[in-house]
């Protein structure tokens, strides 16, 4: 927790520093629960992103994939710190964000909020006891797009660490 909050801290004051960059694309929550049957469980994690300098666009679909230019994610077993590869899953980005051409749109000087769901369904073998099942954006990629020029981004590894869930115990 004291690691979020000084990555955080940094990040503002870094965003503060330089106008042009974003000014908000950190992790605000992040959440995951065992469905009442206990043949899911649904992931949430949810960010803010804006620029002062930029419209932004955002996808809307994530692949379950470990690809940096694509909104991908895996499911991570944190006791033995490995890719969880069984069940189904399926996601969507849910925000108040405009859509434009298939993805959600931020105009320049604003932020907007989106939260990342996913439902991992189960396979129906029972699972481990050891198994802690969490979930791990892998990728998070936006276009930066100005009257000049248009960039294609992602967030590096090193920021990817903070958009994970906590585990579910199987215990």
């Amino acid at each position: 927790m004291k690691k979020r909050f000084l990555y955080a801290a940094a990040l503002l004051a870094f965003c503060t520093v330089v106008p042009a960059n974003a000014h908000a694309y950190l992790t605000t929550a992040q959440a995951a629960e065992l469905t009442e049957d206990g043949k899911g469980i649904l992931y949430t994690v949810t960010y803010d992103f804006g620029t002062e300098k930029y419209d932004l666009y955002l996808p809307i679909l994530p692949v379950r994939t470990e690809r940096l230019n694509e909104l991908s994610y895996k499911f991570v077993d944190e006791i033995e710190n490995e890719t969880y590869k069984s069940g189904e899953s399926i996601g969507v980005v849910t925000s108040n964000a405009q859509i434009k051409n298939g993805t959600y749109f931020i105009p320049k000087g604003e932020a907007r909020r989106l939260t990342l769901m996913v439902l991992l369904v189960l396979p129906p073998e029972p699972i481990d006891s050891t198994v802690d099942l969490a979930l791990q954006v892998t990728g998070l990629p936006f276009k930066m797009v100005s009257k000049t020029k248009k960039v294609d981004a992602h967030l590096n590894p090193s920021e990817l660490q903070y958009y994970r869930t906590p585990a579910v115990s199987f215990q």
